[in-house]
């Protein structure tokens, strides 16, 4: 029982954090996208500590709850479909023995949210903004940033497991 009780108290706490981090993009509004990103790192201590279901619970808790409370809906959107969902993909992605097959898995994966993120912004929210097009440029410059990110995320994450995680315990 006070293991459950610990695991809902950290996703809690998870889940408000993850939600300032979005806030924070909402009022700033070029970081509506890295605001996103950074809360998507609170699935991965989920992922780390409790597994894949716990992860899954806070992805989807946060998800409602940034579309319900944030006044801007773009950080919850990009939390949705890329930031939030990114950590848990990664960790079954990662699964597969073959590097370059990893590695072409995440790029066809990204492409195809970033391609919803595209359409949903565009078509269903309106939104007038450069990242929201179908350009090659666009395209090219999100996945130069996705391979970033993904090597930068795994780097978070041993830091995390390597030296942060004892300390807290």
């Amino acid at each position: 029982m006070k293991k459950r009780v610990q695991r809902v108290s950290l996703c809690a706490f998870l889940c408000a954090l993850s939600l300032v981090l979005m806030l924070a993009g909402c009022f700033i509004q070029s970081l509506d996208l890295t605001a996103a990103i950074a809360a998507g790192l609170t699935v991965a201590v989920a992922m780390i500590e409790f597994g894949i279901s716990w992860s899954v619970m806070l992805y989807a808790a946060t998800s409602i709850l940034a579309f319900v409370l944030l006044p801007s809906k773009t950080p919850a959107l990009f939390y949705f479909l890329m930031g939030g969902i990114y950590p848990i993909i990664k960790s079954l992605v990662e699964k597969i023995k073959s590097r370059p097959l990893t590695w072409a898995v995440k790029l066809i994966g990204f492409n195809l949210f970033y391609t919803a993120l595209i359409c949903v912004g565009k078509f269903l929210l309106y939104i007038n903004d450069p990242i929201f097009s179908f350009n090659i440029f666009v395209y090219a410059l999100g996945n130069a940033t996705f391979i970033l990110y993904d090597i930068c995320f795994t780097r978070l994450a041993t830091l995390y497991i390597k030296r942060i995680r004892r300390k807290l315990k």
